[in-house]
């Protein structure tokens, strides 16, 4: 089942409309990059329970859509809405004027009321609800932001693994957008590791289905090997559930361990994975295959 929530306005391209991404409150001080939001109603006779919801939108007429998901839980009974009676959703944009601008997903899903996604300008834009979803080499590290030229290893002590050979209990890359995953032979630590292939501006999220992630108190880190098949600046780590900062990993073809702080080097929200959870986002539009082993938090 799907449905369409809103049309966010349709911008007529070549004319100051003031719609789609013109319609930034700070559009004339910035026509490549400005914040946008918008506000739409959830169905009031919308069933509780966890929703996929789709934005979807086109940058040039003719040109494929772009498309990034956000997961919401709507509380309440039908015919109520939205717990609280609050039955408004905001989606934000930040506006882009060129064909190469970067598109992000980055997901804030509350208990009942409001849905959040950060992406980029569009033209033409489409909110739709969907129905529920789920769910050895040298290396080098680098930690808090700066690269070391050490030979790397895995680095478990006591944390939690979310990959090794593979996902942990209860964590899914469903929430991936043009990116095709799948479990390759030669990992870093092991016998096998992910392998994400990333098209231009997609992304490869792993969230957690069934228990949300709490780090405070346990957790100050997060350590992950990568290494593509051809050296990338392309990809930046983050958490989609908010608040968060973008870290950019600079990969070649041999592994490197990076051992980023949660708080300075990810401002990770106090859910990491709830069930959004951690983007590996290709910054670029020439697609990047990427292959990921040992995550794990670290105390």
């Amino acid at each position: 089942m799907s449905r369409v929530i809103a049309n966010l306005t349709e911008h007529q391209n070549g004319v100051i409309d003031f719609k789609g991404f013109q319609h930034c409150p700070a559009f004339c001080e910035n026509m490549d990059k400005s914040f946008c939001s918008q506000c739409f109603n959830l169905p009031s006779n919308l069933a509780a329970g966890r929703y996929v919801m789709l934005w979807y939108w086109i940058f040039n007429p003719g040109t494929p859509a772009y498309t990034s998901c956000m997961d919401i839980n709507v509380g309440g009974s039908s015919g109520s809405g939205v717990t609280g009676s609050t039955t408004a959703a905001t989606t934000s944009t930040t506006a882009a004027a060129t064909t190469t601008t970067t598109t992000t997903s980055a997901t804030t899903a509350t208990s009942a009321t409001t849905a959040t996604s950060a992406t980029t300008a569009t033209s033409a834009t489409t909110a739709t609800t969907g129905t529920t979803q789920p769910g050895s080499t040298t290396a080098t590290t680098a930690t808090t932001g700066s690269q070391q030229g050490t030979t790397g290893s895995s680095n478990s002590g006591n944390g939690a693994e979310v990959f090794g050979d593979s996902l942990a209990s209860g964590y899914t890359t469903a929430w991936s957008w043009q990116t095709t995953v799948s479990t390759v032979s030669g990992g870093y630590s092991g016998s096998s590791a992910m392998s994400a292939a990333i098209q231009g501006w997609g992304g490869l999220q792993i969230g957690q289905a069934t228990t949300p992630v709490q780090w405070q108190g346990k957790y100050t880190k997060l350590s992950v090997a990568l290494k593509a098949t051809a050296a990338t600046n392309q990809i930046s780590i983050w958490f989609s559930a908010g608040g968060s900062k973008r870290y950019t990993a600079a990969l070649d073809t041999n592994w490197k361990v990076f051992t980023l702080d949660l708080v300075n080097d990810l401002g990770a929200p106090a859910t990491i994975f709830n069930p959004a959870g951690l983007v590996f986002q290709n910054n670029g539009g020439s697609p990047v295959t990427m292959l990921l082993d040992s995550l794990v938090l670290l105390p």
